[in-house]
């Protein structure tokens, strides 16, 4: 290690399976960030579940606060605007903490960010089923323990993110990070199933228990995760060859690492990409990494692609249950919600279809308990979830190592962090706006969803005609950054 503690854990995973190989190193860093945000995604999951046991079927005041007809204070005509108003403060300040969260994970070891931020957001869960166990009826508590969790739960994305950005480099980015990017909906399908199992008889254990699994999780980041590979002394990438050493290079004038400058017979080494420098290790600002090419073009496209997503997570299984009233349990519409993460899936790796039709086929053939709904539903997945998967991890990478950084590495957690935060405040509206809009009518609700598809196809288009003219045009924000660079 190279000025840093180990981790207690290292030295015998090193010893037993990892050895001095960078490839078992990088597979393990998929393995273990894949596992934690599947813990992360598992534990948002149970208030879309449980939405449906915490309002009453019916809403009268004698029984209000009995767990088979509701849960005070959701036991009102008003629940819709209570819990979205959950689902709201939750997401705006998640989407506000996720650009800290970026700006923080840069300037920090990423396995104590990581580590601390799963541990908090374990026990923000906790916290939130605590209330089942004793008795907690007051609106306040549940709003001060959305607002802690939407904080915690922005350490997560900037960390995985960096991290594989930080062990994988762009070997096969686009299929690596769409396999990888299963793992939210791999999350959204197992908090389903953990939610649905306990939503009917325990609600609280619905929340503990993915919070329980997060704080595991935490324990486990801690004690085992190097957090870039520079840290290890590993045969392999980062190892610097013999003949590349600063001696050897300045007697080899034909270098690209080694320019002549005109006013010196001098050779000066300037940074190659595989080295650890001053420059790779500098952390970009928020108002320059907002001025590279298209940063801001995909994040007000990941706004209405998560705005569409973040409502079929929210609102999905309370949707089967109300449209056909009687017949689906809460634990039965979180077992066909996974439908549309098991589409998800598909699409995250696919990537490449339009939504719209099949949200209109959707809405006009909605049936709980048909094979055309299910299909749909499927469909509806993978084609919402797909474009939203490739811009949270391979194009966000991109962007985050692109050349017009010349080098500065560390800008990837902050661009991510920009971009999902903008995706995330098109979450914290959607769920929003669908509580608002559920007492006109799911139609309603739907042209909201089209509309957000609209406006995210037209942003695409933008983004194609504007990337076909920059490969003629250099952009000038690329040259004044080389510039500014190769000066510093």
């Amino acid at each position: 290690m190279l000025g840093v503690s180990i981790p207690t854990g290292y030295p015998c995973l090193r010893a037993l399976i990892l050895r001095d190989s960078y490839s078992r190193h990088a597979l393990y860093v998929l393995l273990l960030t894949f596992l934690c945000y599947t813990l992360y995604h598992a534990s948002r999951k149970p208030i879309s579940v449980v939405k449906s046991v915490l309002h009453a079927a019916e809403f009268s005041g004698d029984n209000a606060g009995d767990k088979s007809v509701g849960w005070k204070p959701f036991d009102q005509e008003n629940w819709s605007q209570l819990i979205g108003g959950l689902e709201y403060i939750y997401l705006l300040v998640y989407a506000v903490s996720m650009v800290t969260s970026g700006y923080v994970a840069e300037r920090i070891n990423l396995r104590h960010f990581l580590a601390f931020g799963m541990l908090f957001s374990g026990l923000t869960n906790i916290a939130f089923g605590f209330a089942y166990y004793c008795g907690i009826h007051n609106y306040l508590y549940f709003f001060c323990v959305q607002v802690l969790s939407g904080v915690t739960q922005a350490s997560g994305w900037p960390a995985v993110v960096t991290l594989m950005g930080n062990w994988w480099g762009k070997t096969r980015r686009g299929f690596i990070m769409g396999l990888w990017n299963a793992h939210t909906s791999v999350g959204n399908i197992l908090g389903s199933l953990v939610a649905g199992y306990f939503a009917d008889s325990d609600w609280g254990a619905a929340f503990a228990v993915p919070g329980i699994t997060l704080v595991v999780g935490g324990l486990l980041v801690y004690c085992t995760l190097i957090d870039r590979p520079e840290r290890l002394q590993l045969p392999g990438r980062f190892a610097r060859p013999p003949h590349l050493s600063l001696p050897n290079l300045k007697s080899a004038v034909e270098s690209p690492c080694l320019p002549r400058r005109p006013s010196s017979n001098r050779l000066e080494e300037l940074p190659c990409q595989s080295d650890t420098t001053t420059t790779a290790k500098q952390a970009i600002g928020l108002c320059d990494a907002l001025r590279l090419p298209n940063v801001l073009a995909y994040s007000l496209l990941l706004f209405f692609a998560k705005l569409v997503s973040y409502t079929f997570l929210y609102w999905l299984p309370n949707y089967l249950v109300v449209v056909e009233p009687g017949t689906v349990t809460a634990e039965q519409a979180a077992q066909l919600s996974v439908l549309f993460d098991l589409g998800g899936i598909v699409g995250g790796i696919l990537a490449g279809w339009l939504s719209d039709p099949k949200l209109i086929a959707y809405q006009a053939l909605a049936s709980a308990g048909s094979t055309t709904s299910l299909v749909l539903l499927f469909c509806c997945g993978l084609t919402v979830n797909g474009p939203y998967a490739l811009i949270t991890t391979a194009v966000s990478a991109d962007l985050g190592t692109q050349h017009a950084l010349q080098g500065r590495a560390r800008a990837l957690a902050t661009i991510t962090a920009i971009i999902d935060g903008t995706g995330s405040l098109g979450a914290a509206l959607g769920p929003f706006l669908t509580g608002i809009l559920v007492p006109f009518g799911w139609s309603a609700v739907f042209l909201m969803l089209l509309t957000s598809d609209l406006l995210a196809l037209t942003i695409s288009l933008w983004i194609v005609c504007r990337s076909r003219r920059s490969t003629v045009r250099p952009s000038v924000l690329d040259a004044r950054l080389k510039y500014t660079t190769l000066r510093s």
